[in-house]
């Protein structure tokens, strides 16, 4: 009998958290599931632990799209959750998914948090994700119907950041309903400091010109910099001043890459 669920990872050399996103699988309340795991040839540990944990192991790449798209075409579930490699979930997560498509909507929009810890970074990744609670544009569906999923196509494989964003836009452009869970994502693997914030800003931006050609008027407000978000909750800033400019700094760090890499992305295609 096949399973309710697919639960999807792509993954590149996760094994530093990857235990911990899998026991948060295992502690889940729900468990008809299929867990598949698709690596993009791993040098470290991923692909052993994933087995261990009794994994469908798919080795592909060369991003997390296309990786998506790998275990799309064999998922067996009428659900496909994608989880990333670095998160940890709620134990209710999967069941109030379930819970929340079966009552009508075709697809369910999660909440991300950053682990409490590590650098001042982490902090202000926390501070600026907390700031988005119940915002329906900074949001992507991750919990989907696997046939409308498999209907629009799947991921964008020409997409290296966004993609999420993009599928999100695409399922409501279908007219899909979706609705939105209180279980909660915790990420683990927020940047330590600015170095890191510009290395992978700088790689990502070298397909965010294509997301935004694509998604046009969402993109424009999901993309800009003064996010409502930030307007609405202005006591925030208000209350936490030091994490308000460190968050200031932040983003203009990654601005400042990505549109960087886009300039590049741009100058290859003209040599």
């Amino acid at each position: 009998m096949d399973p309710t669920v697919s639960i999807v990872i792509p993954t590149k050399n996760s094994a530093k958290d990857f235990r911990r996103a899998l026991d948060s699988i295992r502690g889940q309340t729900f468990g008809d599931y299929e867990l598949i795991v698709v690596d993009n040839h791993s040098t470290d540990d991923t692909a052993a632990i994933a087995a261990e944990y009794g994994a469908t192991v798919i080795v592909a790449g060369p991003e997390r799209s296309a990786q998506m798209n790998r275990a799309i075409a064999v998922a067996r579930g009428r659900w496909l959750y994608r989880m990333d490699s670095d998160f940890v979930i709620d134990p209710t997560l999967v069941e109030e998914c379930v819970g929340i498509c079966t009552s009508g909507y075709d697809a369910v929009a999660t909440s991300v948090r950053a682990a409490d810890g590590g650098t001042f970074w982490h902090a202000v990744k926390r501070f600026e994700r907390d700031l988005y609670h119940g915002d329906e544009l900074i949001v992507g569906a991750r919990f989907v119907d696997l046939q409308m999923l498999r209907d629009i196509g799947g991921f964008d494989e020409e997409l290296v950041a966004g993609e999420d964003y993009d599928l999100h836009n695409r399922l409501l452009a279908r007219g899909a309903r979706i609705g939105y869970c209180k279980a909660v994502e915790l990420h683990l693997g927020e940047a330590d400091g600015l170095a890191d914030v510009w290395t992978k800003n700088v790689y990502y931006g070298r397909t965010i010109l294509r997301y935004y050609r694509k998604n046009k008027g969402r993109a424009t407000a999901q993309l800009n910099p003064i996010r409502g978000a930030y307007l609405r909750n202005w006591r925030s800033f208000v209350a936490h001043p030091v994490l308000g400019l460190g968050l200031v700094a932040y983003t203009t760090v990654k601005y400042a890459a990505a549109a960087c890499g886009a300039a590049l992305s741009l100058a290859d295609k003209r040599a």
